[in-house]
């Protein structure tokens, strides 16, 4: 019993830090996205 409570936290954290590096990743896309689109504005102004 213990064992797989255990194993069910094991996944949930692995979980847990694969949504985050989705998240940063994510974030850091959408960045990079409003920086080019700055940049294209602020080149056609």
């Amino acid at each position: 019993m213990k064992n797989k409570t255990s194993l069910l936290k094991h996944k949930l954290k692995n979980k847990n830090y694969s949504l985050i590096i989705w998240v940063l990743v994510l974030s850091i896309f959408n960045n990079l996205r409003i920086i080019i689109c700055l940049k294209s504005y602020l080149l056609l102004k």
